[in-house]
């Protein structure tokens, strides 16, 4: 008898999305806690200037509803890095993880994602274009404890992933390039390059992160 897929449905109309909340929400699904922090520290000594992860895992109410909250706190210098550097990083870190092949390719697509996305803003080639905020060891941890948590749960394998539209809130914010409108500007490229809808709102206040 032929047995239906399973169904994970991304919810991010209303908070909005980033890494950590992705990692969290993975967590009270069941992934491994244990396995998904491991992950997202192995970018400490292996991404260039990134010395020390420090991710914490802890259960939270929010309007009297239980959830799960994921901090990351990492200790690097703050600079530039190019995009050889981050994939490089994720290539070592990806082969010290028992995953499946599906997610390391997953792991690798979106970062490259992301590179994508910086290179069309600041308009220039994806090999040259210097990261900020998306080269951090931040970004890598959310990704890999991403990967882990969504490969712990069997998603790779045989499940259907569907997502509402993406609350991207509104106003300005400030970051590395000063102050820009809410969303960011990598984060609308990732949502027009690869056709996910988006709606505005419900707060003036930065809800999507690339």
């Amino acid at each position: 008898m032929h047995r239906s897929k399973r169904v994970l449905v991304l919810d991010p109309r209303t908070a909005g999305i980033s890494g950590d909340m992705m990692v969290a929400a993975f967590l009270d699904c069941g992934a491994d806690a244990t396995a998904v922090v491991a992950a997202m520290s192995t970018p400490a000594n292996v991404l260039p200037g990134c010395t020390e992860i420090e991710v914490t895992v802890a259960d939270t109410l929010r309007r009297g509803l239980h959830a799960k909250n994921v901090r990351v706190l990492v200790q690097e210098e703050h600079r530039h890095r190019s995009p050889g550097e981050l994939l490089e990083a994720t290539s070592v870190c990806l082969q010290r993880l028992r995953i499946s092949k599906q997610a390391g390719q997953f792991a690798m697509d979106a970062l490259g994602a992301l590179v994508s996305a910086e290179a069309a803003v600041h308009g220039e080639p994806t090999e040259s274009v210097q990261l900020h905020e998306t080269g951090s060891g931040d970004t890598l941890a959310d990704v890999l404890g991403t990967t882990v948590a969504l490969d712990d749960l069997g998603v790779f394998a045989d499940t259907a992933v569907y997502a509402t539209p993406v609350a991207v809130g509104g106003g300005t914010f400030h970051f590395s390039h000063g102050a820009v409108s809410s969303p960011a500007p990598a984060t609308l490229e990732l949502l027009r390059a690869h056709g996910i809808p988006s709606v505005g709102g419900p707060v003036d206040t930065e809800l999507a992160t690339p």
